[in-house]
């Protein structure tokens, strides 16, 4: 009967290691799963960060190709603007011509 129950206590000995050393292992798990999502946190504030400049700077081309179009429009503007002065210039001198063709006859 001793020799049994020094067998069991042995046993139970063991049985009781075993449930710490998985005590320590669940614990060494737990603190890594709460770090795991620590880290993913971390990584969830830096990717809306990193979204919002994309959306900042998307904003920011989408202003400078407006800016661009707005520029070129002017720019052909401009351009149709200098095509009408030429022509009113060379109407204005046809007409000085007409005119001088006119004064010239009258006074004949």
């Amino acid at each position: 009967w001793e020799e049994e129950r020094t067998l069991l206590e042995g046993k139970a000995t063991e049985l009781e290691e075993r449930v710490q050393n998985r005590q320590a292992a669940l614990d060494a798990t737990k603190g890594r799963l709460m770090k795991a999502q620590e880290d993913r946190t971390a990584l969830q504030t830096r990717v809306r960060e990193l979204q919002t400049q994309v959306d900042d700077y998307q904003d920011k081309e989408t202003q400078s190709a407006l800016v661009e179009a707005d520029l070129k429009a002017s720019q052909e503007e401009l351009k149709a603007a200098k095509e009408e002065a030429k022509v009113l210039r060379e109407e204005a001198r046809t007409s000085a011509v007409a005119k001088r063709e006119v004064e010239t006859k009258l006074n004949i």
